[in-house]
């Protein structure tokens, strides 16, 4: 069945890892190539034909991608532009090059306003949407006397020539075209993850010159601002923070559990302070030595310096706003007073590391999207910027769905740790599997308990959300925003939500069950399970009566759910 979009699922185990790629010179310190993957969705370009292309570029034949919201949700965005040419239709080497200046023009109106300069003929992959020309029929004889493919102006991965199409009846040549198109697809999203990883780069470095400069120092007042990890909330709500360097990580133990101001900690059981307290430790061994260090004039001239070898784009200083923003249209601060000047620099750099981790989520790695999302929620809560703080509290949720669906370097270590059955299920499961004789240990002389710190994975996606919607809920010009999270989390209830309430990783349609089967050459005892047969709670029965019933009870929940939440979309409005 012919459909107007797509989505490829690449695990990261069949892409081949960059020569120059490194694992202490990259942003994201959780990623590895040997687990998780790649998730493309690919759409016809054209507005008339596809629903993705009409909602970026709109129903104009000149329109360009120009949406208010696009620094709050990056994913609204288009990284790659890639055009299909039949050499046939060439007549000489002129219309290859139309071909290609066509191309350019489509780029431009999916990119970035503020980017669209830098897409041209001849730009590499620095800059915002990278482009691709998939060209057919380029080996006939004919052609090559009349088309010189020698004189393109893209670079040599930017223009790609498949091998000819025969009608063998799906014999060697559709073998050959086959893994033609997987090398190709493979190097595509090769070279997205490196072009979201140069954005998270300079994102960072943006974010890095503001610490530089003291905008987080010490204030008029004499006092040190804190660090993103220590920042905490009272019973009443207000904001608490300990006296710390802001270039240092506070250690784990100076930090306190969120109270009712921050509205989740109780309904995740902690699971939320938990995490923080386990991401500041593990950061704090990493990175202490770097954030120690002062910064110095000859650093910020060498970002600066390694910024313009990157282009333009990465030499331009823009500011993240949205249309609910007074300055959404400010050119530049001097204009501002200087106390304004430094809440707008506080704000940024909140909004950075909220941006970073959208990037971290979209290039495959929902670990290191999840600490950036928690350090974010922090600093925008910190900074009174309640938009964004829902903002990264739904990222944090996205993680947690990416992190079951999508796998990754310590992924399911980290459910394991957080995440199980629902209490009375695992109890009854449990206490069944004793008297049935069923061998539930852990290898370490323990049978399997029911743990209090724990929760379900789809509790803290829907606390996390309606924490963000209770923000969003509050401006009427959110409503088209409140509205569709609601349908995310209805879609979530109806699709999700099941699979991920019995710790079933990685099940179902567009998800990764990791590289299951035996590896080549080894017995088949040696086969590796999918990565839900792997989970503690995968040992547990579910199909005792009276666990069916409590599953049913459940299922029934769900539906009243769904039915909730798609009355409160429409109630919403937008």
């Amino acid at each position: 069945e012919e459909s107007s979009e797509i989505t490829l699922v690449l695990p990261h185990s069949q892409l081949t890892r960059p020569g120059d790629w490194r694992y202490d010179a990259t942003p994201l310190k959780s990623h590895g190539w040997g687990s998780g993957c790649q998730r493309m969705r690919l759409f016809d370009g054209r507005p008339g034909m596809s629903r993705m292309a009409h909602d970026r570029l709109g129903g104009g034949p000149g329109d360009s991608f120009d949406d208010p919201w696009m620094d709050l949700e990056p994913h609204r965005c288009t990284s790659a532009v890639v055009g299909i040419l039949n050499m046939k239709d060439c007549r000489s080497t002129a219309d290859l090059w139309r071909a290609e200046e066509s191309l350019v023009r489509w780029a431009r109106r999916y990119a970035h306003p503020s980017d669209r300069e830098d897409v041209s003929l001849g730009a590499g992959d620095d800059r915002s949407v990278l482009t691709r020309l998939f060209v057919f029929d380029s080996f006939d004889e004919e052609i090559q006397g009349r088309v010189d493919l020698n004189q393109t102006r893209f670079r040599s991965n930017q223009l790609v020539a498949f091998p000819p199409i025969l009608n063998d009846g799906g014999g060697a040549n559709a073998q050959m075209m086959a893994l033609h198109w997987n090398v190709v697809v493979n190097d595509l999203a090769v070279a997205l993850f490196r072009s979201a990883e140069r954005k998270i780069r300079d994102n960072d470095a943006a974010g890095k010159t503001v610490w530089s400069k003291g905008v987080l120092g010490a204030s008029s007042g004499g006092k040190a601002a804190p660090s993103s990890a220590s920042i905490a909330s009272d019973e009443t709500g207000s904001v608490s923070t300990a006296q710390t360097s802001a270039a240092t990580p506070s250690s784990a133990e100076n930090l306190s559990p969120p109270g009712a101001g921050m509205g989740v900690g109780g309904r995740l059981k902690n699971a939320f302070f938990d995490t923080r307290k386990a991401i500041v430790s593990r950061q704090g061994s990493e990175v202490s030595s770097n954030s120690r260090q002062p910064s110095s004039s000859s650093g910020d001239a060498a970002a600066s310096s390694s910024a313009e070898r990157r282009g333009p784009s990465a030499t331009r200083r823009r500011h993240l706003v949205t249309p609910l923003d007074l300055d959404s249209s400010a050119a530049d601060l001097p204009s501002l007073s200087a106390r304004d000047a430094e809440a707008l620099k506080r704000r940024d750099l909140g909004r950075r590391e909220k941006r970073s981790a959208d990037l971290s989520l979209m290039a495959g790695s929902p670990i290191d999207a999840y600490e950036r999302y928690t350090r974010a929620a922090e600093l925008t809560r910190h900074s009174h910027d309640p938009l964004w703080y829902a903002s990264a509290l739904e990222g944090c949720a996205g993680s947690f769905v990416a992190m079951a669906e999508a796998g990754g370097h310590g992924v399911d270590e980290y459910l394991e740790g957080n995440f199980q059955l629902p209490e009375e299920v695992m109890a009854l499961a449990i206490a069944q599997g004793v008297a049935a004789g069923a061998d539930l240990g852990d290898g370490r002389g323990k049978t399997m308990t029911v743990d209090r710190t724990k929760t379900t994975l789809p509790q803290a996606v829907s606390a996390l959300v309606e924490e963000a919607m209770s923000v969003l809920c509050r401006h009427a010009r959110l409503a088209p925003l409140h509205a569709g999270l609601l349908m995310k989390l209805a879609e979530y209830v109806q699709e999700s939500e099941e699979g991920h309430l019995r710790c079933r990783w990685g099940e179902g349609e567009y998800c990764f069950g990791g590289d299951v089967g035996a590896e080549e050459g080894s017995s088949s005892d040696a086969a590796v399970p999918p990565r839900w047969e792997r989970t503690s709670v995968s040992r547990l029965d579910l199909r005792g009566g009276e666990v069916k019933e409590m599953l049913a009870l459940d299922s029934v929940e769900r539906g009243r759910r769904f039915t909730e939440l798609l009355h409160r979309a429409v109630s919403a409005g937008g």
